[in-house]
């Protein structure tokens, strides 16, 4: 930035400043357009890292908005928004109008955004992240208004609130911060204590605790973790156990009567499918490159219409930076969900190049080597390529003495990849001591915990050959269609959707994935770089260097030719996508395989099953102008908003 432009920004920022200290009062105070009648009742928490500065009811009135550089307009019809909450708080709150006429939050009680840290004040409506100016957000009467800077909220969902009395009850506590893409993201919160009645307890590997109601005595459980926002405190209330009636005999002769046989509950298979190209947003992705790949494999598992995969591919086209192996390797699986040659896109090179002889990348998380098995094997790795064998016998070597890899999750995932692979050395036992845990896990309702670990341990039933409906699912649809609970955030819902989607359906993921044949000029180590495809009408290119941008060119849509027919109903035998055509061809294979479904929903978004997102908290400033869809204000003010702040920090 010249000289000239900072001092051009210096004196329009001095000048803003000025005019919002000189006019603070009088927005406050304007009599002619604010009426009585004009308030809302809400529940405002102001937290920093070290300090609650507020927590508890406000009824806030309406006030005039502002003109640009903060100059309240009494012309305009008053409004119930954030802006005003914070105003009426009764704590010293400064304003910056650079981007007026939004209003960027710049202190609270004078404690201000980090600028060097990229650490600014973000805020929330009911646990949904804030993607706009605070005075362009209306309130609600009942709303939870959460402003923060520096410590991130935690999320505490409960699968039924009014149990009957023997029933298992599961608590999910889950945290906010940012992606990979600097993305606003859920994860579980692995290290969380929940408090029922009082009583202690750690959340295990997939954010769950699960518990049997004894009584109906009401129980009141939060969640907290040291550097996050505890959750809000929630009631179940169990109920007794309804006696038993015995069935009325049907009758042995005559007309009428006659009795009537509960059907098992499903999934909605096109109301979930509705529910999430309907969440597409305008950029093509579902919030983030991890949720965007997940909701790809789920729509193709449901034969979608292929109307949301132009904007998808454009969207991958822009580029992703990865972080973990096991972000090629989902993006891998979503790729060839979608019929597109992984090699194209440089994802299978990151995967082979982490291999080191032994395993995938870091050997304390086996997930990067049960992840890499779907990819390679339908990237035309097989049983006899050193790399599936040594990744094989690793993943053999750190299963636990209980059949586990830690968790309902990775077990379920861990047993669909070896399921892959049934003849080499070790696997038939470790899928023998898999099952035994994961059954051992399921209860009476068909639930191994949450939606997220049901989905995936219905898969790994299905691997394994075992039949059961998914009435765990059907339980937790919601009426939009969705996967989840009431309290769920869209992100949440769109992440439980997606997963459950494959489950309901039957479907393991590697009967999803298309299969595409190696490179002619392969590392025949297996370990180094495989070289990449040559396509038409366009180059899927992406760098040979881990933790660098994949950028993909989308394709135009062409007519790709699916061979194989299976008896799950994947993908019809002809059908219109948009692939990529390789110079080189190569037909596109569907696995086959009969339903062997086992109870209820499977897999939770677990931090060590499926690409763990790294979390950046509190880079997410509070409020900007008109912000990109789909997380866009957090990369624009991660990028152009630090580096502005940054050289002019000094003026503030």
């Amino acid at each position: 930035m010249g000289s000239r432009a900072v001092a051009v920004r210096a004196s329009l920022s001095t000048f803003a400043f000025a005019l919002v200290f000189l006019f603070s009062t009088f927005v406050l105070t304007l009599p002619a357009s604010v009426r009585a009648d004009d308030s809302v009742s809400i529940n405002l928490a102001i937290e920093t890292a070290n300090a609650t500065l507020f927590n508890g009811p406000l009824t806030v009135t309406a006030c005039p908005p502002v003109a640009p550089h903060g100059v309240p307009d009494p012309s305009v019809a008053s409004t119930t928004n954030a802006l005003c909450a914070l105003n009426q708080s009764g704590i010293p709150v400064v304003w910056d109008w650079t981007y007026a006429p939004d209003a960027f939050l710049t202190s609270i009680g004078g404690i201000g955004n980090d600028y060097t840290n990229n650490v600014y004040w973000g805020w929330f409506s009911n646990l949904a992240y804030g993607q706009t100016a605070l005075n362009k957000h209306t309130l609600t009467n009942g709303e939870h208004m959460l402003i923060t800077l520096g410590k991130q909220p935690l999320q505490l969902t409960v699968s039924n609130t009014a149990p009957t009395v023997g029933d298992t009850i599961t608590l999910t506590v889950t945290q906010f911060g940012l992606d990979a893409s600097y993305n606003p993201a859920w994860s579980p919160a692995t290290t969380s204590v929940v408090y029922i009645n009082g009583q202690a307890t750690s959340t295990d590997a997939a954010g769950n605790v699960s518990f049997v109601a004894t009584s109906t005595d009401p129980l009141d459980v939060y969640a907290t973790e040291d550097g996050f926002v505890p959750t809000i405190h929630t009631t179940i209330s169990p109920v007794a156990t309804p006696a038993v009636i015995a069935p009325t005999p049907a009758p042995t002769s005559g007309g009428g009567g006659g009795g009537i046989i509960a059907s098992t509950p499903t999934v909605n298979i096109s109301n979930a499918t509705n529910y999430l190209l309907a969440q597409q947003g305008a950029n093509g992705s579902w919030g983030s490159a991890m949720l965007s790949d997940w909701a790809a494999i789920g729509l193709i598992s449901a034969n979608a219409p292929t109307t949301y995969q132009t904007s998808l591919l454009n969207y991958f086209a822009q580029g992703a930076t990865f972080s973990n192996i096991t972000d090629y390797e989902r993006h891998a699986m979503a790729l060839e969900a979608l019929g597109i040659n992984p090699y194209t896109s440089g994802t299978i090179d990151h995967i082979t190049s982490a291999f080191d002889g032994t395993a995938i990348g870091d050997k304390t998380q086996v997930n990067n080597d049960i992840f890499a098995i779907f990819p390679l094997l339908a990237a035309g790795y097989t049983a006899s390529d050193p790399i599936i064998q040594k990744t094989v016998a690793f993943i053999i070597s750190q299963q636990s003495a209980d059949g586990s890899w830690g968790s309902v999750d990775l077990t379920a995932a861990a047993v669909q990849a070896l399921a892959l692979v049934p003849n080499m050395p070790g696997v038939t036992n470790a899928l023998t001591q898999a099952k035994g845990y994961l059954l051992a896990h399921e209860d009476a309702q068909g639930c191994f915990g949450n939606s997220f670990s049901t989905s995936w341990a219905l898969q790994a039933m299905d691997s394994l050959g075992m039949t059961a409906p998914a009435t765990c699912l059907a339980a937790a649809q919601q009426a939009d269609g969705s996967i989840g609970t009431a309290y769920d955030t869209q992100q949440t819902k769109i992440w439980a959707t997606s997963y459950a989607l494959p489950a309901a359906l039957g479907k393991p993921w590697e009967t999803i994935l298309h299969t595409f044949s190696k490179p002619v000029a392969t590392d025949s180590s297996n370990t180094g770089t495989v070289a990449t495809a040559t396509i038409s009408l366009a180059t899927l290119a992406a760098s040979s260097t881990a933790a660098t941008s994949t950028a993909i060119t989308p394709p135009i849509p062409t007519t790709a030719t699916n061979t194989a027919t299976t008896t799950r109903t994947l993908l019809a035998p002809t059908h219109t996508e948009s692939s990529i055509t390789t110079t080189a061809t190569a037909t596109s294979t569907n696995k086959t395989g009969t339903r062997h479904h086992h109870t209820s929903d499977t897999n939770a978004p677990t931090t060590a099953t499926e690409a763990a997102q790294p979390i950046a908290p509190n880079t997410q400033p509070a409020a900007v102008a008109d912000a990109p869809a789909a997380g866009g204000i957090i990369s624009t003010l991660g990028h152009f908003v630090a580096s502005l702040w940054h050289a002019v920090a000094g003026l503030f």
